[in-house]
């Protein structure tokens, strides 16, 4: 009978060439608490485990991301479903969610909209931690908004998901029937900004998995959805809206200096955990 720590060093054999050490200690962890919620080495293992280990295995081999192959990620401490569907949650976006939290939590009751929704993990995460507001999110993909609608169930909480493009001429009107002519109070964005050429420069896990609808912008625009959405909420705003995006580290100052020459006020960058600029809050 196989032990786990039979079946860790394995994975450690196979897959040391793809990830560093600490990545695939993470990987194992997650793995192995997730399969047989244990870490104990002498725990045996069945022939059906085996088989689902070693499927897990040749996908990883593959660079088939982690959270693809156990169908899950964690995001500000909830559980969303993923798939090639949707972007994988990144903490950078956690640190966006928790910006936006602390600032909202002594507000009374909003209408949020977040643009580009994905899996719904910023619209979701929000609606957990601020109940009162009233949360929208859309997405063009309607792939990307099944698993949305499934996430915001799955937590708990009521968010507003529709299909929707950014960059098309009756967008507004698309979002205020949705919203019963409320205009709204809070825009969030985390939009496609990593450029055409930069894909070859990305981990295969990425480039070859992620979807592309969802990551990658034309060089020759690099802040296309951003002036669309500073644009669009003169349309949709409150009297006061207040934006946050999440950026390219070499574009959100480019995105501060766009939202100044359209008007807003309040502008401010911020830097994520590796002090790189990444988020850029303003309001109209």
């Amino acid at each position: 009978m196989l032990k786990l720590k039979d079946l860790i060093n394995f994975y450690k054999i196979e897959l040391a060439d793809i990830y560093t050490e600490s990545e695939l200690q993470n990987i194992i962890n997650w793995i192995f608490e997730k399969q047989f919620n244990t870490q104990h080495p002498t725990f045996n293992i069945s022939a059906a485990d085996i088989k689902e280990l070693e499927r897990m295995c040749k996908e990883l081999k593959a660079h088939r991301p982690i959270q693809y192959v156990l169908g899950e990620a964690e995001f500000y401490r909830l559980n969303f479903k993923v798939n090639e569907n949707v972007l994988i949650p990144r903490p950078e976006t956690e640190e966006l969610v928790e910006l936006i939290i602390n600032k909202l939590k002594v507000k009374n009751l909003l209408n949020i909209l977040d643009i580009g929704t994905g899996s719904g993990c910023i619209p979701i995460a929000i609606k957990k931690n601020i109940p009162h507001a009233n949360v929208y999110g859309f997405d063009v993909s309607k792939d990307a908004l099944e698993i949305a609608k499934y996430n915001a169930k799955q937590n708990g909480v009521g968010v507003n998901f529709f299909l929707a493009d950014v960059l098309s001429k009756d967008i507004s009107e698309a979002i205020l029937r949705q919203t019963n002519n409320q205009k709204i109070d809070l825009i969030i964005s985390n939009p496609p900004y990593v450029l055409d050429s930069e894909k070859e420069g990305l981990q295969n896990r990425v480039k070859n998995y992620e979807p592309n609808l969802a990551l990658f912008v034309n060089d020759t625009d690099p802040i296309l959805f951003y002036r669309k959405i500073a644009t669009l909420t003169g349309n949709i705003g409150a009297e006061k809206t207040s934006l946050y995006f999440e950026c390219h580290t070499n574009y959100a100052d480019m995105t501060s200096k766009m939202l100044n020459e359209e008007g807003f006020k309040n502008i401010t960058l911020y830097k994520d955990m590796a002090g790189l600029n990444r988020f850029v809050s303003a309001s109209s």
